[in-house]
């Protein structure tokens, strides 16, 4: 009777014949060509990728991607901007646009989603500047081959705010649209008017517990001191000449149609001609018409932003 250890033994030396031989026969297959783009450097035509995106803020890492267009470029990019405290990312509208011929790069503003730093209004308002400082850098511009005459914004909610006020001080932004973008400057002139109306903002931000370093008190209070300049209205003037679209959710309960429509009547009351605007039946988040969202944006780009 054989030993358990010689049982043993012979079981691993015929696991280890085994192993031998199947790696033979790996090594003895005929190795396929690469897929067209997988080459790593030889492609005729670069394929659509998703790379990291880092982008350093003073000592702050800002953390996000990048999606990149097929083809060698330099391609039209945008910057897709999400709201507060950015649940809803819109990344299915980054790879409708990206299908189009655009670059679609998104990134968490500091405080946020594992980005260094400190969050408030303010600070995003920077962070989004010190983004298209970096993409419009030589380094990044290369090798994510971006054209940096053609930068557009693209915001949601929080985000369209921060799209429209961005553009509004900075001309080499080609064009902007903005998804139910909230009027900072008009909150904080409500909260001028009732400073008891502060509190829902205290609320918002404190209950949420999304954001590092910035508490609802310090939030309102911002929004007071900024009520003016912050007010969106006061762009319509400086984007008058370039390609602006709003979009809204006629059931929105975040953002009112209200705020819509005032900012309609600003943009016609500053004569932009490159002006447009569309109202979905839909909530805040464009929950229930997001193809349609996409079609409209993807449309809008390539009429008004090539």
């Amino acid at each position: 009777m054989m030993s358990a250890a010689k049982g043993e033994t012979r079981r691993q030396t015929l696991i280890g014949i085994l192993i031998a031989v199947g790696m033979g026969l790996l090594t003895s297959i005929p190795r396929a060509e690469e897929p067209p783009g997988l080459t790593g450097g030889n492609e005729a035509i670069p394929p659509a990728t998703l790379a990291p995106l880092r982008i350093m803020n003073g000592d702050a890492t800002l953390l996000g991607s990048i999606y990149l267009a097929e083809g060698a470029g330099p391609h039209p990019t945008v910057i897709l901007l999400h709201g507060f405290p950015g649940n809803e990312l819109n990344l299915d509208l980054a790879h409708a646009i990206r299908r189009a011929g655009w670059n679609v790069a998104y990134f968490h503003y500091r405080g946020t989603w594992g980005s260094g730093g400190e969050f408030s209004f303010g600070n995003a308002l920077d962070d989004v500047e010190a983004v298209l400082k970096s993409l419009r850098g030589k380094s990044l511009a290369g090798n994510y081959r971006i054209d940096t005459t053609r930068i557009a914004l693209i915001g949601h909610s929080f985000g369209g705010f921060l799209a429209l006020k961005v553009a509004s001080t900075d001309p080499d932004i080609s064009c902007v649209a903005a998804m139910a973008p909230g009027n900072l400057g008009l909150y904080g002139q409500m909260i001028v008017a009732n400073p008891e109306l502060g509190k829902v903002n205290w609320d918002l931000i404190d209950k949420e517990k999304a954001v590092r370093g910035y508490s609802g008190q310090q939030s309102a209070l911002d929004l007071e001191a900024h009520a003016e300049d912050w007010d969106l209205r006061a762009t319509a003037t400086a984007l008058s000449t370039r390609p602006v679209l709003l979009l809204h959710g006629a059931r929105d309960q975040l953002v009112r149609i209200v705020e819509h429509q005032m900012l309609v009547e600003a943009f016609g009351a500053a004569s932009a001609s490159r002006f447009s605007s569309l109202i979905l039946p839909t909530d805040h988040y464009f929950s229930t018409n997001r193809l349609e969202l996409a079609d409209h944006l993807v449309d809008w780009l390539s009429a008004e932003c090539n």
